[in-house]
């Protein structure tokens, strides 16, 4: 009992512990500024404060997969113990059956043996048994046939006893498996508890996801904005802190620029990773909108729509083409957070099939329409893209 209510404590503590305030609270609107130092202040505030969000959102997703994975491994021991109750159940009931056929045969042999015993009481009308004795032809087969009926009524009265005695080992087996039964009951309905108690953190983690999730959307936009009024105020590109991110949710890496799971060859500049048609691009960094193209619906040279990203990343500034795009979400002169979708990818441009041509210049603010000019800047975007393999 106390190990029971314990676990409805602990239950209800971690419950408590999850779910906190399901609503979040809304972030504080951008402050303006008026020098530099006020603006990166402010930027560094909205920036901290979504690193943290973010940080925070990661948790809860971990936690929430590592539920997933609880209550599949509780669904597969519950179906499992079912399983092994469902054959203790049909045992019993096979034994209960073996029992019922034993106890029949006992009082079958009873039956008999009680007709005998009647039959061998002296009636009025005379009694087979002492006729049997009585008509012996000689005092030796006399003893003959009295030790004859004896031995008869003793055999009866064992092969009732060795009956019996299949059927308490019988019974014995049969409680032995009501008790197993007994035990698993009470196994499953402990696994049962636990798997309740991972789906009430389940809902409770997936409330906490998306209230996470709406607040991301909310840091991201004040980000953006506070990124914008910082360019603005010192005319310089905002830092990207931290690394670089992926462009993509998933992808597959087709070719590359010196990449050494490629040939190493230096014919393609940059990255390309293919996906579906239409699949969000995003900004590997906070930065600038230096150049857009668009409107290339059915162009076949080039890049496309593609977008060119300005960053400053540990005072080394970088430009980024993003080429063959179906969409371009933004425009020059904005300012862009990390993780922003500035795009879908698509197939303009010189291209056979839906693919992202990233292209990453480290010293330079601006990209080169020279292919050569560019050959003194490109870079292997494996040098500080951390990719979690040629495929995710």
């Amino acid at each position: 009992m106390k190990s029971k209510t314990f676990k409805i404590i602990l239950s209800a503590a971690l419950l408590v512990a999850v779910v906190g305030v399901m609503s979040y609270v809304k972030p504080e609107p951008v402050q303006a500024c008026d020098t530099v130092e006020e603006c990166q202040a402010e930027y560094d505030r909205i920036r901290e404060e979504r690193e943290a969000n973010q940080s925070k959102l990661a948790g809860y997703k971990d936690d929430y997969e590592g539920i997933i994975s609880k209550i599949s491994t509780l669904n597969d021991s519950i179906t499992q113990t079912e399983a092994q109750i469902s054959v203790i159940e049909a045992t019993i009931v096979a034994l209960q059956t073996k029992i019922d056929e034993l106890q029949a045969s006992i009082d079958a042999k009873n039956e008999l043996v009680m007709g005998r015993m009647e039959a061998m009481q002296l009636q009025n009308k005379g009694n087979v048994y002492i006729d049997f004795i009585l008509n012996a032809s000689s005092l030796a087969d006399m003893v003959s046939r009295s030790e004859a009926i004896t031995q008869i009524t003793q055999a009866d009265k064992d092969l009732i006893h060795q009956i019996r005695e299949q059927k308490d080992e019988i019974v014995k087996s049969q409680d032995e498996q009501v008790t197993k039964q007994n035990e698993l009951i009470a196994v499953r309905d402990d696994l049962q508890s636990q798997k309740d108690e991972q789906d009430q953190l389940q809902i409770a983690l997936i409330e906490k996801i998306h209230a996470s999730e709406a607040l991301e959307e909310e840091l991201a936009l004040a980000e953006d904005t506070s990124a914008q009024q910082l360019a603005n105020i010192s005319g310089k590109v905002p830092p990207t802190s931290g690394a670089f991110g992926l462009p993509t949710a998933n992808g597959i890496i087709t070719a590359g620029y010196l990449d050494p799971d490629y040939g190493f060859s230096s014919d393609h500049l940059g990255t390309d990773i293919a996906w579906n048609y239409g699949s969000e691009i995003y900004s590997i960094g906070t930065g600038v909108v230096a150049e857009t193209v668009t409107g290339c619906g059915g162009c076949t040279s080039g890049y496309g729509n593609y977008v060119v990203m300005i960053y400053n990343k540990n005072n080394v500034d970088y430009a980024v083409m993003y080429g063959h795009l179906s969409s371009v979400y933004v425009s020059p002169g904005q300012v862009v957070s990390q993780g922003s979708a500035i795009g879908a990818m698509g197939s303009t441009g010189f291209s056979t099939g839906p693919h992202l041509h990233l292209e990453i210049l480290r010293g330079i603010n601006y990209f080169p329409a020279s292919r050569y000019q560019r050959l003194n800047y490109v870079i292997n975007t494996k040098e500080v893209i951390s990719y979690p393999g040629n495929r995710w």
